[in-house]
């Protein structure tokens, strides 16, 4: 199997794990989303890669740059139920995490709240991070 897809399923799978403790609906799932997202399918989840490629300094290694959204309903406090989710995704996924044998580094970079310009009626917040692995 792939690297990249063995990391985007662990990545899903101990989402899921934690928010589970918390969220007993949630959704996650180690892809982008295909078509629209359903109402009755909130809140969700999204673990993807965003852009990745040899890492310059590191021979035989990769770099890339994951990314987890998470999609609720649009509504008036629709950026504080993010912002617990974003924080709950940080304690799930700590410095040290290794969602594979190969990943060398795994460090947070910073997230984004979505806009609604399609006026879906999703709300949405990605949280970033950038990983390095071994290339096989």
């Amino acid at each position: 199997m792939n690297i990249r897809t063995t990391i985007r399923r662990q990545v899903a799978d101990d989402l899921q794990a934690m928010l589970q403790l918390n969220e007993p609906e949630i959704i996650v799932q180690p892809s982008r989303p295909t078509g629209q997202i359903a109402a009755e399918d909130l809140p969700f989840a999204a673990v993807y890669f965003s852009e990745g490629g040899p890492d310059e300094s590191l021979e035989d290694t990769e770099t890339a740059q994951l990314s987890v959204t998470i999609y609720v309903s649009e509504r008036q406090d629709a950026d504080a139920v993010l912002d617990d989710y974003s924080d709950k995704v940080a304690r799930a996924f700590p410095e040290h995490y290794k969602p594979a044998q190969e990943v060398e580094e795994w460090s947070y970079t910073g997230f984004a709240y979505g806009e609604d310009e399609q006026g879906t009626g999703l709300a949405s917040l990605t949280v970033n991070f950038n990983l390095t692995w071994e290339r096989s």
